[in-house]
Parts: C-alpha cells; sequence; structure tokens
C-alpha cells in the first residue's frame, strides 16, 4: 500500500539480457520488483541494454529510483559510468544495485552517483529492503 498523497515515482530498471537461462536464474531478476512497483502505482520503464538504460535517462526526466541487477564488477562500473554522464541535477536521487558480487566497492562506486544515494541489495532480490528505499523516496518527495 502505497503512503497517501505520495507522488508518483519515476523507476528505471535495468537488467541486461543473459542468454538461455535456466528458470532458477530468471526468477532471482528484478520481475518481482518492477510488479511491486506497477502495484503500488509507479511508473516503470524498463531496459535491458546500457544504450536503451542512457536513452531513458535522457528522455524521461529526471528518475527517482533506478534499479539494476548487476551480476559483474565490469557491469557495475558500466552502469555507474553512464549514470555519471547524466548531468547532476538528473540523476536518479536512489540508485538500489542487486548483486551476488562479493568484490563490489560501493566506495568507488558513489563517486560517480553522487549526490544520489546508492543501496547495494543481495540477489535474489530482498524486496522488504527495495521497499524500505521506496518509503524513504515517497516520503521525502512528499516533504519536497
Amino acid at each position: 500500500m502505497r503512503i497517501p498523497d505520495a507522488p508518483t515515482l519515476r523507476v528505471l530498471t535495468f537488467e541486461p539480457e543473459q542468454g538461455s537461462e535456466s528458470v532458477d536464474s530468471r526468477l532471482t531478476g528484478l520481475a518481482s520488483a518492477r510488479q511491486l512497483l506497477s502495484d503500488l502505482g509507479h511508473s516503470v520503464t524498463e531496459s535491458q541494454t546500457l544504450g536503451e538504460m542512457a536513452s531513458a535517462l535522457s528522455e524521461e526526466g529526471t528518475v527517482d529510483l533506478f534499479l539494476a541487477d548487476v551480476r559483474t564488477d565490469a557491469e557495475a562500473q558500466d552502469v555507474s559510468t553512464v549514470l555519471g554522464g547524466v548531468s547532476v541535477q538528473d540523476r536518479p536521487s536512489h540508485v538500489v544495485l542487486v548483486t551476488t558480487i562479493s568484490t563490489l566497492n560501493p566506495a568507488q562506486l558513489r563517486k560517480h552517483l553522487r549526490p544520489a544515494h546508492l543501496h547495494v541489495l543481495p540477489q535474489p532480490i530482498h524486496l522488504h529492503g527495495l521497499l524500505h528505499v521506496v518509503r524513504q523516496l515517497e516520503k521525502g518527495t512528499q516533504m519536497a
């Protein structure tokens, strides 16, 4: 349930195509997160390539929440580089990376993402953690 009178958040997801996957690996993706966000009444746009992601960021205007499934350090770096290339005022206020990468360096990624808040959630996605971020955004946008 959405907070009463909370604004509709604009959400962009990035989930690269993984080719032929097992059923189990597809279930760990962002489908449940997209469904949750849509059920809460938020506007969700999907991207599957870095080019689609960059286009959506430039075409959609300001995105409130960026949610990405990253599976390698290189993929995390590519995502942060694309986000870092967006003008500061147009960057998402919150970035959520869903990952199994044990070597991920959030401090390094934050340099590209400022002033966005970076959240790292384990894969498979922890929906309560995502909901916490969404609630922060709903309350924060409401107070602005």
